[in-house]
């Protein structure tokens, strides 16, 4: 069975693009979108309605954040709104009039930043910028105000800002989103493709029952059959999964805190669930189209349910419950905990015993379906030829 499969590997070009060149492909299409990792210098636009050389100062200061970039000035709002709908920066930072006299003065002038919320990341990572700048330079102006009044520099300091704050940002501090996006994402294309290879291949056999007892013969049983018939695809799926880890590891930097072999155990148990998850969908349809069509309807949406776009924590049960029907949901967490994380194993353990449930839970539903299978055309092939034509019409 493991050399038919092969040969079937070779002389079946769209197995080989699914179960191979396709996955590859679109990790490299994917990697050359987060080749950067941080998103920087997104740009934004000012409205300098002050025009002082205080007011330049800070819109220079605010520049400098590496998060966004001034690349417009503009002269009213109007025009700041038509360049926030038309795209061509994400935000409009706007300095009032009189705003470093009244700052002086003490009077706390606000400094107004409108942003694009419809497109969440670089809307938020607009505004990120300019509130991370803006602490600074309140700061600033208010101790040069109190100065101004007479303060000496350290007495300032201490009067705007009497208890310092220090906070340290865990597990990924650089926001490098290729180790958390892109590695999520890998999966789920990893989590698709293997899925719907092992469908096609398995929904050839299971089209007719006349493969299915050819099948039987060649494997002295059909479960032995299909084990031997599903083994070609995992070796093949575990290439690909080592070559988009290398890539991950090696040229995107994934740190790896936590231990190897738990991750390797968990991402063979991965591979090997889309497997089975993949037949189970081919015995129930038989037909390889139509079982395609099903598994990529059902397996696509599955990166929504990961819990890296939204926390899974804020979601309804029907939501979590529904994630954890694709075997990515689990291996993502775990994977997590084991590279930026560096969990110990008693921490991930617990999610590495979700994935054997998982695997064992269908495993035994597809064993069920080959066994209903198996007694099915014994029946049949138990009738005489007169009863099974009647029982056919």
């Amino acid at each position: 069975m493991f050399r038919r499969e092969v040969r079937w590997l070779i002389r079946r070009p769209f197995l080989v693009l699914l179960s191979s060149i396709i996955p590859v492909t679109i990790f490299l299409v994917l990697a050359s979108i987060y080749a950067r990792g941080i998103a920087t210098e997104l740009p934004i636009a000012v409205l300098d309605q002050d025009d002082s050389p205080g007011s330049r100062r800070i819109v220079r200061l605010i520049d400098a954040a590496p998060d966004i970039r001034i690349t417009t000035r503009v002269a009213d709002l109007e025009d700041g709104r038509r360049g926030i709908l038309s795209g061509s920066y994400q935000g409009l930072l706007l300095v009032p009039e009189n705003f470093t006299r009244d700052a002086i003065a003490g009077r706390r002038p606000e400094i107004t930043f409108f942003y694009n919320t419809q497109m969440m990341v670089a809307g938020n990572l607009s505004a990120r910028g300019v509130s991370s700048a803006l602490p600074s330079i309140a700061l600033q102006v208010q101790a040069a105000s109190r100065m101004a009044s007479g303060m000496t520099a350290d007495q300032a300091a201490i009067a705007v800002q009497p208890v310092a704050m220090q906070t340290h940002g865990l597990f990924n501090p650089a926001l490098d989103y290729s180790h958390f996006i892109l590695a999520a994402l890998v999966v789920v294309v990893l989590q698709l493709t293997t899925t719907l290879a092992t469908c096609y291949s398995v929904a050839l056999d299971a089209e007719t029952p006349h493969n299915l007892r050819i099948l039987r013969r060649l494997g002295g049983g059909i479960v032995p059959a299909v084990l031997g018939k599903l083994l070609p695809l995992t070796i093949v799926a575990c290439l690909v999964h080592a070559v988009c880890d290398t890539l991950m590891f090696g040229y995107f930097g994934l740190p790896l805190d936590g231990t190897g072999w738990l991750l390797v155990l968990s991402a063979l148990v991965f591979l090997l669930s889309c497997q089975l998850l993949g037949a189970v969908a081919a015995l129930f349809v038989r037909s390889p189209p139509p079982a395609l069509s099903v598994v990529a309807l059902t397996v696509s949406p599955s990166f929504g349910y990961l819990g890296v776009s939204f926390p899974r924590e804020a979601m309804n049960a029907f939501s979590i419950w529904w994630g954890n029907i694709f075997p990515a949901t689990h291996y993502v967490s775990l994977r997590v905990d084991q590279t930026v994380r560096g969990a110990p194993v008693d921490v991930s353990m617990a999610t590495l015993h979700h994935q054997l449930f998982y695997f064992a839970v269908t495993g035994l539903i597809f064993y069920l379906i080959l066994v209903r299978i198996r007694r099915k055309a014994a029946a049949s092939g138990a009738q005489p030829q007169g009863q099974a034509a009647a029982r056919e019409e």
